[in-house]
């Protein structure tokens, strides 16, 4: 009687070894927060009124961190496996982000600054690593990585930029800059080791950026206004450099 009067303790006491801290100043705000496992812990902040926040969390040692000042924001974070990170800030009226995590300690980290930015990301694997910024009004960020060691790393300033990253493998590296209006990126990597770097700065470029095999580089700079590149590279170590100005 008292072995199993023990082990009725010892699982409560680890079931409460989670923790979660929510803090709303404002009208009509909603936050659920839902952890199931050990050592988890969930943080969400906000600001303003009618925000909305749910956090869910499955596994060990994950950690997740919400902050949204504004009106009408919405953030869902869900985490599945140990030691994943995510970091969610927002800024302004009516932003959304999504993000899911699959796996063992990936790091996801958004922020958005403006009106009507929109992020998804979602990571399934192990040490895949997201970042995404947004500044200004529209503008929309997706990123899927599926892997070991991946990392995306998506700037935005401006109106109305999009976004889009997807990467399939192992270590693979995307970078996507772009400063202006406008502005439209497409990344897609399939294999290991490949990295692609694109900056725009400037009005209504385009760039599309299709890599699939093992190591190979791609780096496209646009400048100025109305340039559009692609770029497909099948195989290995293949290499492609694209510089559009005027």
């Amino acid at each position: 009687m008292l072995s199993a009067a023990a082990l009725m303790c010892g699982a409560v006491m680890f079931a409460q070894m989670n923790t979660s801290t929510v803090d709303q100043t404002g009208n009509g705000n909603g936050s659920n927060v839902t952890q199931t496992g050990f050592m988890n812990n969930s943080v969400v902040n906000q600001t303003g009124d009618d925000n909305d926040s749910d956090v869910t969390q499955d596994g060990s040692f994950n950690g997740s961190a919400v902050n949204q000042t504004g009106n009408d924001n919405d953030s869902d974070v869900f985490q599945d496996g140990n030691a994943n990170g995510s970091l969610v800030n927002q800024m302004g009226d009516d932003n959304t982000s999504d993000v899911y995590q699959e796996g063992n300690n990936n790091t996801s980290g958004v922020a958005q600054v403006g009106n009507d930015n929109e992020s998804y990301v979602s990571q399934i694997g192990t040490l895949n690593n997201s970042s995404v910024f947004q500044s200004g009004n529209r503008n929309y960020s997706e990123v899927d990585q599926v892997g070991l060691g991946n990392f995306s790393d998506v700037k935005q300033f401006g109106d109305d930029n999009t976004s889009d990253v997807e990467q399939t493998g192992d270590f693979n590296i995307s970078g996507v800059l772009q400063i202006g209006n406008e502005n439209d990126s497409e990344v897609y990597q399939n294999g290991n080791g490949n990295a692609s770097t694109v900056g725009q700065t400037g009005f209504q470029h385009y760039s599309y950026v299709n890599q699939d095999g093992n190591g190979n580089m791609s780096t496209v700079s646009q400048s100025g206004n109305n340039h559009s590149s692609i770029v497909n590279q099948i195989g290995n170590g293949n290499t492609s450099t694209v510089t559009q100005s005027n």
